[in-house]
């Protein structure tokens, strides 16, 4: 007993349908390490934030000390002249001057000490946050290695597989083979099994010679999907020694 081609037919079909099992593997793996490297560059900028977060609070604290130097000297030289003035008028506006020096130099002092107080939280975060993307990057870049080993895996799997394919596309006929490959990724079931007198894919109403035809073990393409349709007694029984499957496009 030898068995009708079409066994072969779904066989080829089946196998490849594991191939592109693999190939959606791979590509979602593929995609998987795309986002962990996002998230590994994404824990370099949140440091880098932190750390530049922190440059901004010290040149705020730079800034305040040398302008408490600046007013410091003001206020020296502002004293030196009210000492030296003997005219009402004259150390009155110099009075005035060293009130205001002194008005800003509580502000300027005020400022200071905020900016010192945000420094050391600055510190303390860049800290934290080193800290975290240290960790953050070491799961990143573990689970990055174990993807790209999974990728490797599915693919050696799937050169295992595709040299073992020409075994069934040999015994598969040649003007099915044609209309296969053109179908082959368009969609998932390319060969579906008659359902009562309809396309088991799409369900379309079948002419009566394609009826009879797939009775008699013949095989056909829907008119509406151009799927391969096969009836089921091809299945259940095998065909007798011999038999060559019938032409799929006569009518």
């Amino acid at each position: 007993m030898q068995k009708h081609p079409i066994h072969n037919f779904i066989a080829l079909v089946e196998f490849d349908r594991k191939l592109t099992d693999l190939e959606r593997l791979i590509k979602q793996k593929q995609d998987d390490i795309i986002q962990l490297k996002e998230k590994h560059d994404q824990a370099d900028q949140l440091a880098i934030q932190a750390n530049l977060s922190m440059r901004d609070t010290q040149k705020v604290v730079d800034f305040c000390e040398l302008r408490a130097r600046d007013l410091e000297a003001s206020a020296v030289e502002k004293k030196q002249i009210l000492e030296n003035v003997t005219l009402p008028r004259a150390r009155r506006s110099a009075q005035l001057e060293l009130d205001h020096i002194h008005q800003e130099q509580e502000q300027n002092e005020r400022k200071m000490i905020a900016s010192w107080d945000g420094l050391e939280r600055a510190r303390v975060k860049v800290v934290e946050q080193n800290k975290l993307v240290v960790e953050q990057q070491d799961k990143v870049t573990q689970s990055v290695e174990a993807a790209e080993a999974v990728v490797v895996q599915f693919e050696q799997d799937y050169k295992d597989l595709d040299k073992d394919r020409q075994v069934l596309v040999d015994k598969v006929p040649e003007e099915w083979l044609e209309k296969y490959v053109s179908m082959r990724g368009r969609v998932d079931n390319p060969v579906v099994q008659v359902q009562g007198q309809a396309c088991g894919a799409c369900f379309f109403l079948l002419a009566t010679p394609d009826r009879i035809a797939l009775q008699m073990k013949a095989l056909r393409q829907c008119g509406n999907c151009f799927r391969f349709l096969y009836h089921q007694s091809l299945i259940e029984g095998d065909q007798e020694s011999g038999v060559e499957p019938e032409d799929e496009q006569e009518k």
